[in-house]
């Protein structure tokens, strides 16, 4: 079940609204493209749609419901929200055929595998650019593996909340960045701040 929840908060998304930006005319935007692509992959029937609309609709009062009740904590609130969400994906989840369940997984893996692709990639053109040493090389992708190992632990905890989730992973990234720089040597320090003022 927890392979599944990226790919169905992708649909739910846009499943309400998918219909009536059929008729719009103009470009899509990326991401807004790849959902709506998603949708129509898992080809959902006319009861199918109704049932999603309905459940994000119960998802919406309750969550207004929620936000209007000012005797619990933030902490309870954000349990509370993150409930909510679960709810949410699992009714959205009973709705699907085994088969869209299966795309769905599919989907999900050609993602982590196109992840996977732009990080090899950026890696190369770090490596390129910094003149990494074969033992920089690999005290990096030891530290990448190990930091991925870790998001993925996060990501899977359904006793967080998103924004613990957020909060988490990002003192992750920046660990990961402060282990870099401290890898690096003078000269290579600067080419990155260049760069990173390029980017800019």
């Amino acid at each position: 079940m927890k392979k599944l929840l990226i790919p169905i908060c992708i649909c739910l998304l846009v499943i309400t609204t998918a219909t009536a930006q059929q008729q719009k005319t103009g470009k899509p935007h990326h991401k807004e493209h790849n959902r709506k692509e998603l949708v129509k992959k898992l080809n959902l029937t006319p009861t199918q749609q109704t049932q999603v609309k309905t459940i994000n609709q119960n998802f919406k009062e309750k969550t207004k419901a929620l936000k209007a009740n000012d005797n619990m904590t933030l902490g309870e609130f954000k349990k509370q929200q993150q409930d909510l969400k679960q709810q949410r994906k699992a009714a959205f989840t009973a709705t699907l055929t085994a088969q869209q369940k299966a795309t769905l997984e599919q989907e999900k893996i050609n993602k982590q595998a196109e992840k996977k692709e732009r990080m090899a990639a950026h890696f190369e053109k770090m490596k390129t650019k910094l003149a990494l040493t074969q033992q920089q090389e690999a005290q990096i992708k030891t530290k990448q593996s190990e930091i991925q190992q870790q998001v993925d632990v996060i990501k899977n905890n359904n006793n967080l909340s998103q924004q613990q989730k957020r909060e988490q992973i990002k003192a992750l990234k920046e660990n990961q960045k402060s282990y870099l720089k401290s890898l690096l040597t003078v000269e290579q320090l600067q080419k990155l701040e260049q760069r990173k003022r390029v980017k800019k």
